[in-house]
């Protein structure tokens, strides 16, 4: 199996995942993962009330960058 790797980007920096992840079968379980974190990210930081620091999550494999799960990807559509 492939290696994802989860990198935090933040305002001002990039947390740099440096293990990775070979447990994910393909693509789409790496960016449901990212998804899925974001997500939980999101909303210990409204349980808390504060500021979300983390901006998105940016997967990359050996090759390099494949995607990013950005911070709006995760909030919920506003009903109107």
């Amino acid at each position: 199996m492939p290696r994802y790797y989860f990198h935090l980007r933040m305002k001002d920096r990039v947390i740099q995942d440096l293990e990775g992840d070979d447990q994910l079968a393909s693509i789409v379980a790496a960016r449901t993962c990212a998804q899925m974190t974001m997500m939980a990210i999101l909303d210990e930081s409204r349980q808390n009330e504060e500021p979300v620091e983390i901006l998105g999550i940016e997967v990359c494999d050996s090759s390099g960058p494949l995607f990013e799960v950005r911070l709006q990807d995760a909030e919920p559509a506003d009903p109107q």
